[in-house]
């Protein structure tokens, strides 16, 4: 229990350790507790990709004790194809063997020097682990392929047909809506520690109209005014609501899009698309400005989105540079953006908006990390506004489409 206290605080300062999440979800699953160890050996692999394979053995382990061996069976083939130790991957080999086996053997709880040796996975002693330095930047949506069910049959086309539907409902929602942003700013080290930090609270609008047919126009304020001395270090990072437009229509064929399966996001079964710009297509969604008014670099994207498969709402965007930008001193841009359900209690309507976004720069020469989170929305007319409950999921989300020093708008 001690190590688990310690753990809980540890991630309590820094929720985003892969790591940390790692040896939380051994320390649960010798407690028995496999839900909970789940939940960490799930997130530590969303944070740490192929770093964090050495989660996949708790989590298997987990799952067996749960009697879920198709899922088991599953994860423990997704940590042999990550090329592990050779121990390691014997222990992984065996467990496959007893899973496979016609009459496997009953799941029995962890305890301490009593399972038989090769039953379970040989989970490292915790006193005894050598603790990697974090790495400040998040990896990359082509790092890592989130796991998948097996056999799902994916319609692309209907996937994306259906969630063009809610980003349209969206476009023509959003400029209904105000919100209170909360922009925490750091700037970095190598290993993701807080150099300086600088939070600062902003009152939201933003409004996407169709500049002319085929292109859309997206203006944001905060604090009523489009200025860049409203953020930090005066470098606005723009267009949360420009990142659902990759599956608008009018956006759509600039990206090679590929859907990756049946995954699943904080629970819930979720479509996992990935896509990239095509060569030879420009950026018309995101784009970089030096100065104000200074020459627009389109930036090409490539990411990944979840889209809920009961309604087709997109719940996660994850968005990654193509490649390095040198020219601007743009080296690296991590965005990830979580939507929520959020419903207006007075007249009964119910949208998917921005609920927090994690935005990583490195950018002329500094590590920049800004988490955003979205809240207070409230829904107006011509007359009135009203006020709305609480996301129905908590605060789900994370990134947006940033823009260095300039607002983000669809060209």
């Amino acid at each position: 229990m001690a190590a688990q206290r310690y753990l809980e605080r540890s991630l309590q300062v820094d929720p985003n350790s892969w790591r940390g999440h790692e040896l939380l979800a051994i320390v649960c699953y010798r407690q028995a507790n496999y839900a909970e160890s789940v939940g960490h050996a799930v997130r530590s692999l969303d944070l740490g990709k192929n770093l964090a394979n050495g989660a996949r053995l708790p989590l298997a382990e987990s799952l067996i004790a749960q009697k879920q061996s198709a899922e088991a069976a599953q994860v423990l083939q997704a940590f042999l194809n990550a090329n592990p130790l050779p121990a390691q991957a014997a222990i992984a080999n065996k467990l496959l063997h007893r899973l496979n086996s016609p009459s496997p053997p009953p799941a029995v709880a962890p305890e301490a020097n009593t399972t038989p040796a090769g039953e379970t996975a040989d989970l490292p002693v915790l006193p005894l682990l050598k603790p990697e330095l974090p790495h400040w930047l998040p990896a990359n949506v082509d790092e890592f392929q989130p796991a998948v069910e097996p056999g799902v049959a994916c319609p692309l086309e209907e996937i994306l047909d259906a969630a063009a539907t809610h980003v349209r409902e969206f476009m023509r929602s959003v400029d209904r809506i105000t919100a209170t942003e909360l922009l925490d700013h750091q700037v970095v080290n190598d290993w993701g520690f807080t150099i300086s930090q600088e939070k600062r609270t902003f009152n939201y609008v933003v409004s996407i109209s169709e500049m002319r047919p085929g292109y859309l126009s997206v203006e944001e304020y905060r604090n009523g005014t489009r200025g860049l001395d409203v953020f930090p270090d005066s470098i606005a990072t723009t267009g949360l609501p420009a990142a659902v437009l990759v599956f608008h229509p009018y956006y759509r064929d600039d990206y090679e899009m590929r859907c990756e399966g049946m995954g699943k996001w904080k629970g819930r079964r979720a479509w996992q698309i990935h896509f990239s710009q095509k060569p030879g297509k420009p950026s018309r969604l995101r784009g970089h400005r030096g100065t104000v008014g200074g020459p627009l670099t389109p930036i090409a994207l490539k990411g990944r989105a979840w889209i809920a498969e009961d309604a087709f709402q997109i719940v996660r965007i994850e968005t990654d540079l193509q490649a390095p930008l040198p020219e601007i001193k743009l080296f690296a841009e991590h965005v990830d953006i979580e939507f929520g359900p959020v419903t207006f209690r007075d007249k009964k309507v119910s949208m998917w908006l921005p609920m927090t976004a994690d935005i990583y720069l490195d950018l002329r020469g500094r590590r920049i990390r800004r988490m955003n989170a979205f809240n207070n929305y409230l829904l107006f007319s011509v007359d009135d506004r009203q006020n709305i409950s609480a996301p129905k999921e908590g605060n789900l989300a994370r990134d947006s489409a940033p823009i260095a020093a300039a607002p983000i708008r669809p060209r």
